[in-house]
């Protein structure tokens, strides 16, 4: 599975470094596209358009404009979606998984569904709902632009990203109890709010990918099947939502898993992720040793990797090589 790829320039780092086999007899069982944000479809954009890409895939997961009425029986690739535009003319199958209907947990109380793709692994929907999918068609133009995508443009917009990420002056150590007794402020973002996040099982391991994915949704799913403070849901990783921000990664999210790595995909120049209340809260969530994992070291986050505030705190922070500033392996 594939999941996202963020900005455009990241489908030529991944490319040059030889991540996944292009070729013929590579195979994806699913590419999953967790919502329109910029920094999350602009990368699936390039590799759709890069006819280097050959590997057969099984299904995209996305939801495009199409799903996010009931009532909309179908809307032509002349709509002007590049992703959909993509998708229709690499003749990729579109949430077949889903009966070509949104990737979203169903209404009411239940459990969410588990999908087990052809590998054994297995697939449980925590975000989006219904709600969100609708609260994002009302504005779709409007949030597709921001996200750099316009209609009848060949190509994602590229925004020249800096060279180096500015420096934030003298290192300070974080102050932890500053830092979680400040009030929660929940993200109510439509984008994020529509985000596709879901629990990933295979061979004993289990992973949460929380894309952008509001925390009351997140949290919500998971007391639907049967998780609590009392009973936490054991993980092997958390892939912290939003990149680590404050209005995605809340107290009471993680007081309902028992996870000691946790993984941040940013390097923090476009929105200053991640915040510092968040990696204060993953931090003070548990006293079990954490382990928390960084695609990129940046200067903002130096107080962090101090050595005797680790220590003293119980957590480590892990960064790539600097060849492979961008992109880190965790095995779990």
């Amino acid at each position: 599975m594939l999941i996202d790829g963020g900005r455009a320039g990241t489908w030529k780092d991944i490319k040059k470094a030889s991540l996944f086999e292009t070729g013929a007899g590579a195979r994806f069982e699913a590419i999953v596209v967790t919502h329109i944000d910029r920094d999350h479809i602009e990368g699936i954009l390039k590799l759709a358009g890069d006819r280097d890409f050959a590997a057969d895939v099984g299904d995209v997961w996305f939801n495009g404009y199409k799903h996010l009425r009931e009532d909309l029986e179908e809307f032509g690739v002349a709509q002007g979606e590049q992703l959909s535009i993509a998708i229709a003319n690499r003749d990729w199958p579109w949430n077949g998984r889903f009966g070509d209907k949104a990737v979203k947990i169903a209404d009411g109380e239940g459990i969410p569904e588990t999908i087990v793709l052809e590998s054994g692994l297995r697939v449980t929907l925590l975000s989006p709902t219904s709600e969100s999918l609708k609260a994002l068609e009302a504005d779709w133009d409007k949030w597709l632009i921001k996200a750099g995508i316009k209609k009848g443009q060949a190509e994602p917009a590229e925004e020249p990203l800096p060279d180096d990420i500015e420096s934030y002056g003298a290192i300070q150590i974080p102050d932890l109890d500053a830092l979680c007794a400040e009030e929660e402020d929940p993200d109510d973002g439509v984008p994020n709010g529509s985000s596709i996040a879901f629990l990933l099982e295979y061979k004993g391991k289990t992973v949460l990918c929380g894309a952008d994915a509001h925390p009351d949704v997140l949290e919500a799913s998971l007391r639907r099947m049967g998780y609590s403070e009392a009973k936490r849901l054991k993980l092997d990783l958390f892939k912290v939502p939003h990149h680590g921000s404050g209005r995605n990664v809340s107290a009471g999210l993680l007081a309902m898993i028992d996870c000691a790595h946790f993984a941040i995909s940013t390097n923090g120049s476009h929105h200053g992720h991640p915040d510092d209340v968040a990696l204060a809260r993953i931090v003070r969530s548990s006293g079990e040793f954490k382990t928390i994992y960084f695609n990129y070291d940046q200067p903002r986050i130096a107080g962090w990797k101090d050595p005797v505030f680790m220590h003293a705190n119980n957590f480590r922070c892990v960064f790539p090589d600097p060849a492979d500033e961008g992109r880190i392996d965790i095995e779990v």
